[in-house]
């Protein structure tokens, strides 16, 4: 059957927090294939919080696969961790956006605004300005689209 999500943190286990700082450290070094083998292991174990899922989204992301990049990002939507929403739903429009689906990616970023206005956004960088990427990733899909609408029209 179907595992119900523990909703535990990873925080809460040594030996999973060290296999957690590794994947982390293999992704940050952009060795997004060994991170995503040791996330995706995290995950068997029973590890469902809603940062690791979006950790595994991203990094599917990084690996140029949208389809899993975004079937993550949808389940982090189910967590009920509403502080990772923004990033789930930035993400998944960024796969979108990559797959040339410019309507899911626009409504993707859309949401991701919202989320951040609404819940913010967890380990959040003081540095970054959230909510002007939202914006501008918004805006250039908007124009992605629009190029795309406007190429069709004058090849007819």
């Amino acid at each position: 059957g179907i595992k119900k999500s523990n909703n535990s943190n990873i925080k809460d286990n040594g030996a999973l927090e060290k296999q957690y700082k590794e994947a982390k450290g293999l992704y940050n070094m952009r060795d997004y294939k060994k991170a995503l083998e040791k996330f995706l292991e995290l995950e068997k174990q029973g590890k469902n919080s809603a940062d690791l899922l979006n950790d595994i989204a991203v990094t599917y992301l990084n690996l140029n696969n949208y389809t899993e990049c975004i079937s993550y990002c949808q389940k982090v939507l189910k967590t009920g961790e509403k502080k990772e929403y923004a990033k789930a739903c930035y993400n998944a429009g960024q796969a979108y956006e990559k797959q040339n689906n410019f309507d899911k990616a626009i409504l993707n970023y859309t949401k991701a605004k919202e989320y951040y206005e609404n819940n913010g956004i967890s380990d959040a960088n003081p540095k970054i300005d959230y909510k002007k990427i939202y914006e501008s990733a918004l805006k250039n899909a908007q124009i992605k689209k629009d190029s795309v609408l406007n190429s069709t029209i004058k090849a007819k």
